[in-house]
């Protein structure tokens, strides 16, 4: 399942970190360029970073304080509402649905009932539902079984795999496979040091708060300024690219089917409709931004005047469907020219794979 929010966004705790409008969050432990009192992370503990959130559940969805002197100052993110999703993918560290029995059918135990110390690290709402808030220990999601109180992996079932899927590969068990991207490049170990849009990799030691989150004792891969997906947490290898703690994904080699006998790792070239990193790969059909308007024709100059070129710039702008012709790091997913006088432009209602 894509990283989504249920009902306004209260337990959300992805690592979604722009507004609907492209632009990065602020620091939330920061008052510049916007003040925020009544946000604390000291009262909310899953302030983390810059990431998405609703402290409170006082808004309708994840939002954050845009890291720009211009208004608004807040504004809602762009992540996608969540479908039906009681199955999970890969470890299930994105599963958030409300399967709450283990395997041995027993119920689960509310969260803050028996581990206290666990909900305040990962932001475990008062529920019962399986989670998995440490993917670099468990497989998959799970709780601690009512009565005996030890803990079990849930009923949860897998995700069906499809061609091309994220998480339809096998895990790597060669040394080949270690220096190539295969699934999410959770085993990825090679020696890649910029991100896709070539920017230089910080070492993972320069950031306080990366040495909380990923400690080396438990994330030993974490070497020098080598692109890692730790805990397989997110969709590609990654590394952070400036102080701020910007995440950029890596472009990596593949992993191909004569060195290895696993599922070559491939996204469909048709009908796409999630995107990886930003957007630049996406082929599918949507023709609707985030609030719901109809996307203009790329062909058209009305009512919006651009300069893009509909063929031969090395991405197809058809009809009016989203794409991210955009040069690296300008616009963070897919978009279109809106329909409409009003708005110029607005990303796309496209989840992320």
């Amino acid at each position: 399942c894509p990283e989504c929010f249920n009902g306004n966004g209260a337990d959300y705790r992805g690592s979604a970190s722009f507004s609907n409008d492209g632009t990065v969050c602020q620091m939330w432990n920061q008052q510049s360029p916007h003040a925020h009192s009544d946000t604390s992370p000291d009262t909310y503990p899953e302030l983390v970073e810059n990431y998405c959130r609703n402290p409170g559940g006082l808004m309708k969805q994840p939002y954050c304080y845009r890291n720009s002197n211009n208004d608004p100052d807040k504004m809602y993110c762009d992540i996608p509402r969540c479908g039906k999703c009681d199955c999970f993918n890969g470890r299930g560290v994105l599963y958030n649905g409300t399967i709450n029995t283990v395997i041995s059918l027993s119920p689960c135990e509310n969260w803050r009932g028996v581990y206290k110390a666990m909900i305040e690290a990962a932001g475990l709402s008062t529920h019962n539902y399986c989670r998995n808030p440490n993917p670099s220990v468990r497989a998959g999601p799970w709780c601690y079984a009512r009565g005996d109180q030890t803990w079990q992996y849930c009923s949860v079932p897998r995700c069906p795999t499809k061609e091309g899927e994220i998480f339809a590969i096998p895990p790597c068990n060669t040394q080949d496979c270690l220096s190539c991207l295969q699934g999410n490049g959770r085993l990825y170990r090679g020696d890649v040091k910029q991100s896709a849009n070539g920017n230089a990799c910080l070492p993972w030691s320069t950031h306080q708060s990366s040495q909380s989150l990923f400690p080396q004792s438990e994330y030993p891969e974490l070497q020098e300024n080598f692109c890692r997906n730790p805990g397989g947490q997110t969709v590609l290898p990654w590394c952070y690219t400036n102080t701020n703690m910007w995440k950029s994904y890596c472009e990596l080699p593949h992993c191909s089917d004569d060195s290895l006998h696993t599922i070559p790792y491939t996204i469909p070239i048709e009908n796409v409709d999630c995107f990886i990193g930003e957007g630049l790969g996406y082929t599918g059909e949507v023709s609707v931004t985030l609030s719901g308007r109809n996307c203009q024709q790329w062909s058209v100059k009305s009512p919006h005047t651009h300069r893009y070129i509909v063929s031969g710039s090395g991405i197809e702008l058809n009809g009016a469907i989203c794409r991210n012709p955009s040069p690296y790091g300008k616009r963070k997913g897919p978009w279109c020219f809106v329909d409409d006088i009003e708005v110029r432009w607005e990303y796309c209602n496209i989840p992320r794979c």
